[in-house]
């Protein structure tokens, strides 16, 4: 029998060897995309940290010790004597951006989370600047590399892209609601692109800008013309504005027009999701303001065929068609989508636009049912019963005054 102190030089048992890296499908790498730039786990800072006159510059520092890849060791040298301080910034910004879009390439993968987060920090120091004239090459761009150029097939090159795109529209929030659907037409390409993640991420990031929507106040001062053609416009009954609540009235039926003008698979998808998003909520709930967006989307009649009509000129004949102003403002981008929208406008009547919508409510309310648990489900029912008893007493109204005229020729005279 051996002693205790034998026992104790014995050579200890070899442990079974732990796997620290396992294969993941290019499924399962999509699968832990996250998209979501809207948390925050330190505090809310209005100002760059001690040292940095702005935001560009502090991102720079930040990841020259994070990222050493030549492409991005590149562009902060180029960028670095251009943000010293911020009105230098401003005075070059041209110059800034067109580095940032040179750096963008598929060649500079390693780079790309870094050059992204840099063009996120350049578009919180330019703030509406940087909405106005930079922000639709900067979505062409990212739509391009997702698009054509086989971005779609790498998960890291789409979280750090769709996690910039959901910084862009924080920090550009107020800026872009007032136009919403303008956003819309630029983030198209990535809304309805062909594969079903992508749209799926661009869904998550643009969702936020409707529940924005949602909580808008009086929009009196939104002209009725954010919904340029072939997307129709609709007055509120009051001269000189819309109902409170019109950016999201807007927008949604930007939305639907858009689906309904082209009804592809694609399009069906994108926009159902878009507003499947935008309307979900932390802890397998719905957020504060789905009950007033789902009430939107669920109305019958959002878009009627009479918007869609034009006159001569393809100006549109629409209650609460834009001024002459602002018609000549949107002109040349109508132009194209007029003569489109003149060749599908005539097929498109109540029963289809009805049966359009609907196909964008179910791939909304599709999303929804997944992310919902029970328990968490009276918000959705509630809408949905609202909806049910509106549409039972239209019903009623219609069978009431089908029955009038008839009940007169059968009177006795």
């Amino acid at each position: 029998k051996m002693s205790s102190d034998e026992e104790l030089e014995l050579p200890a048992a070899p442990q079974p060897r732990v796997r620290r890296h396992k294969f993941k499908n290019f499924a399962e790498r999509v699968a832990d995309v996250d998209v979501d730039a809207f948390r925050r786990l330190g505090p809310v800072r209005e100002v760059p940290s001690f040292g940095a006159s702005s935001w560009t510059q502090e991102a720079l520092v930040k990841w020259r010790e994070l990222n050493s890849a030549e492409h991005f060791l590149g562009l902060a040298a180029q960028l670095t004597p251009l943000c010293e301080t911020l009105p230098q910034l401003v005075h070059h910004s041209e110059q800034a951006f067109q580095h940032i879009l040179d750096s963008m390439h598929m060649k500079a993968l390693l780079s790309m989370p870094a050059v992204l987060a840099v063009l996120a920090a350049f578009a919180q120091d330019l703030q509406g600047d940087f909405a106005a004239r930079m922000l639709p090459r900067a979505l062409a761009h990212l739509t391009a590399l997702i698009d054509t150029e086989g971005g779609d097939r790498e998960p890291e090159f789409l979280e750090a892209a769709f996690n910039c795109l959901a910084l862009l529209c924080k920090h550009l929030a107020r800026f872009l609601l007032p136009d919403l659907p303008a956003v819309l037409r630029m983030s198209a390409g990535l809304r309805y692109a062909r594969a079903p993640h992508v749209r799926t991420f661009a869904a998550q990031a643009f969702g936020f800008l409707l529940r924005l929507a949602a909580a808008a106040p009086d929009a009196a001062a939104i002209p009725n013309s954010d919904l340029s053609a072939p997307t129709p416009a609709r007055s509120s009954g009051k001269e000189g504005g819309v109902k409170s609540g019109g950016v999201l009235y807007s927008t949604l039926r930007a939305l639907l027009a858009e689906h309904a003008l082209h009804p592809s698979e694609e399009v069906t998808d994108g926009a159902g999701r878009l507003v499947g998003e935008a309307v979900l909520g932390v802890g397998h709930g719905l957020h504060s303001r789905a009950p007033l967006l789902l009430g939107m989307v669920l109305g019958e009649d959002l878009l009627k065929p009479s918007d869609f009509a034009r006159g001569k000129g393809g100006t549109k004949t629409a209650a609460g068609a834009a001024d002459k102003q602002q018609q000549q403002q949107h002109e040349q981008e109508q132009q194209g989508q007029a003569e489109q929208a003149d060749s599908v406008a005539p097929g498109l009547s109540r029963e289809v636009l009805r049966a359009r919508a609907t196909a964008v409510a179910c791939v909304a309310l599709d999303r929804v049912l997944v992310h919902l648990r029970r328990g968490r489900c009276q918000e959705l029912w509630d809408v949905l019963l609202k909806e049910a008893h509106a549409r039972l007493h239209r019903l009623e109204a219609q069978v009431q005054q089908q029955q009038q005229p008839s009940q007169s020729e059968n009177a006795p005279g």
